[in-house]
């Protein structure tokens, strides 16, 4: 059983599911709660890592962790936005991979 406990429109997204604990050994008292912390599959955050053209200890001064922990768990990365795309596709082309098909996706 799952559905939203937030209103639609929210800044976040809240929601009501039911887990069975049963000889899972685990306890549950009224008004307890789960976090889930997703983590992104290690080869994407390499390969990611590896497009950017970057290392994965390089320490990120806002968040104060390397790319490959932000990649790792703070960020979802398994969607390409068209802004990364573009970013990843022109530091392609400026660093001399200028090939056909760059250069097509680059006329999109």
């Amino acid at each position: 059983e799952k559905y939203p406990i937030t209103k639609p429109g929210s800044g976040k997204n809240t929601q009501h599911i039911v887990i069975d604990l049963k000889d899972s050994g685990l306890k549950y008292q009224c008004g307890d709660s789960l976090g889930i912390f997703p983590s992104n599959n290690p080869l994407v955050v390499s390969r990611t890592i590896f497009a950017l053209g970057s290392q994965p200890n390089v320490v990120l001064t806002k968040e104060k962790k390397t790319l490959e922990e932000v990649l790792s768990k703070s960020l979802n990365i398994s969607r390409v936005t068209s802004a990364l795309a573009k970013y990843v596709l022109d530091k392609n082309v400026a660093a001399g991979a200028n090939n056909a098909a760059l250069q097509e996706l680059k006329a999109v």
